[in-house]
């Protein structure tokens, strides 16, 4: 009789293929061009005259297709060992060309363009760190532990930019644990816990199991003894294990840590953002207290009226550029409705129609009222006039 297999109660993760195109839509339509080109239509509509480039790229489509969802892949099983794993705010050309060095045994050479890579250009690539304040928005409570959080990567980016890599790492590090920790849940398990599920998702690119998983395995490592060495790992370091962990290398390493990190619990900090929004709004539905600065705290469709009105600005200028003037009403502004979705938007003309005014009502009975000044949109359209011909403010 033959044994019975175990079966698994945990779904499997998914793909990156299914991560980076979900459904496979884009992997169909790519196969379906290439098929198409390459099919007796294809030599027909060559015959006719088509386009040659244009049905030699839709041959090459599919190729292309399956280099870019099976770019992840290749990153995990030759990068990701070295600390550099694939997530969404990576340099996907260095990356690739990183992988590639490693495929001929130039593993020095292949780290050495990755750090470059984040470093050029005023450290571009670290600076994705400022991502960190989307995290942490809903309330005020949760906006202020954001900008405490990014306080303090503003101190570790200049430590990272003076060469004081010591510094910079162990502040990094924290906040990485404490970022992880905030989005996740509690009872609290850290980052580095390879064992802690959070670790894993199915929709990012870095929330694969070959992903932030493979990176707390490897910076999670004990270090027993004290150690002259560069080891990249948070006990190490953190408890004075590991002596000569202060490196560009090390401190880059741990920025690109960051960003995975970031992408993994954004999802879940959105979820955590719109209830914090939410508990607020109840709390104070129909309060007329104010916080320290003089705002009402009942700020119900404030976020939207100031959107709307903000887009209202946006479509005045491209009116005033199609037309000299400016629209004197919402129908006139958007024909179709489509744009401008509100109940209550208001627009006139002022009495020289040198200007408009719009104003727009909010649950608390509060009006967001800015005012739309022909002078001002014409100097902009003037600036912009100028710099296109190359002119100099």
């Amino acid at each position: 009789m033959a044994e019975k297999k175990e079966t698994s109660s945990q779904p499997e993760a998914k793909s990156y293929a299914e991560r980076l195109d979900p459904g496979g839509e884009v992997g169909k339509q790519a196969q379906g061009l290439a098929l198409l080109a390459g099919s007796p239509f294809g030599r027909v509509l060559r015959w006719l005259g088509a386009d040659q480039e244009t049905l030699d790229q839709a041959e090459e489509l599919a190729a292309n297709y399956q280099r870019l969802i099976s770019g992840p892949g290749r990153i995990a099983d030759l990068l990701g060992p070295l600390g550099w794993i694939p997530q969404s705010l990576a340099h996907d050309d260095a990356y690739e060309a990183a992988t590639a060095l490693v495929q001929e045994g130039k593993i020095e050479e292949a780290e050495k363009l990755l750090v470059e890579t984040y470093n050029e250009d005023d450290h571009v690539f670290i600076r994705f760190y400022q991502r960190v304040i989307s995290l942490y928005q809903g309330d005020e409570a949760r906006r202020e532990i954001g900008l405490a959080r990014s306080r303090l990567l503003d101190e570790a980016y200049e430590l990272h930019k003076e060469g004081r890599y010591a510094g910079a790492i162990a502040i990094v590090l924290a906040q990485i644990d404490g970022i992880f920790i905030d989005m996740t849940g509690k009872p609290a398990k850290t980052f580095y816990n390879p064992d802690n599920p959070n670790l894993v998702d199915d929709v990012t690119i870095a929330g694969h199991p070959r992903g932030l998983k493979a990176l707390s395995e490897l910076m999670s490592r004990e270090q027993r003894k004290t150690v002259i060495s560069d080891k990249l790992t948070r006990q190490g370091i953190m408890h004075g294990r590991v002596l000569a962990y202060d490196t560009l290398r090390n401190a880059t390493k741990a920025w690109a840590a960051l960003l995975a990190v970031i992408e993994v619990v954004g999802p879940r900090a959105q979820e955590l953002n719109a209830q914090a929004a939410k508990a607020h709004e109840e709390s104070y539905a129909g309060s007329k207290k104010v916080d320290e600065w003089g705002r009402r705290l009942d700020r119900r469709g404030f976020d939207v009226a100031s959107q709307l009105l903000q887009r209202v600005h946006l479509y005045q200028y491209g009116y005033l550029q199609r037309t000299g003037g400016f629209a004197s009403d919402q129908r006139t502004l958007d024909p179709t409705g489509e744009l401008l979705r509100a109940d209550g938007l208001e627009l006139e003309l002022v009495a020289d129609g040198g200007g408009y005014r719009a104003w727009v009502p909010t649950p608390p009975g509060v009006f967001f009222r800015p005012r739309g000044s022909r002078r001002r949109l014409q100097q902009l359209l003037d600036l912009r006039r100028r710099g296109a011909a190359g002119g100099r403010d």
